[in-house]
């Protein structure tokens, strides 16, 4: 199993990224290794320092922080997704700046993405399916409920958590470019 990733993985990877382990953002969060990495940001492993809680945080490409378009669209992310209290959403525990860098602090899930699943496995059985497919909607209608529109919903954007009993409980990941609907405030 690995570690969270709310980020594309067709984008290729590099072990490091330009933030080193250890660091600590805002005096709360010391980052652990980089775990995944898109066209927007880099996703590190975490520890909340005062409650020694696991998280992840995301950081903007520091190249993009430049553009008020860009840590807009970042800033816009942690708001819309920190909206949703459902289990088959991530969950957003804060945002910030480190050095002027945006970042997002997030909910640490152990598993993988529908997408790496389905690369291994190929097409899955209609029960297991329909079950993932069921979370899903229900995510999504969480979302629209709240006027919130995911945009960029893909097999990357959908987090698979086991659990001991073989069951599997889905997380929607990745509100980067979602945003609220006409008819919401």
């Amino acid at each position: 199993m690995s570690a969270m990733t709310s980020l594309d993985s067709s984008v290729p990877t590099s072990t490091a990224g330009p933030f080193q382990e250890g660091t600590l953002i805002d005096d709360r969060f010391e980052l652990g290794k980089k775990i995944g990495e898109g066209g927007m940001g880099y996703v590190y492993s975490a520890r909340q320092v005062k409650i020694n809680r696991e998280v992840v945080i995301k950081l903007l490409k520091p190249q993009l922080c430049a553009s008020e378009e860009q840590v807009s669209r970042f800033k816009r992310e942690a708001e819309l997704a920190s909206k949703l209290s459902h289990p088959n959403c991530v969950v957003i525990y804060d945002f910030g700046f480190h050095s002027g860098v945006p970042y997002i602090a997030m909910e640490y899930l152990e598993g993988c993405s529908l997408g790496d699943v389905l690369y291994r496995r190929g097409p899955l059985p209609l029960v297991e399916a329909v079950n993932i497919v069921s979370q899903v909607c229900d995510a999504l209608e969480a979302s629209q409920a709240l006027g919130v529109v995911h945009r960029d919903l893909k097999p990357e954007n959908i987090f698979m958590l086991s659990e001991a009993q073989g069951n599997v409980t889905v997380k929607v990941l990745d509100f980067g470019i979602a945003k609220l609907a006409h008819n919401h405030p």
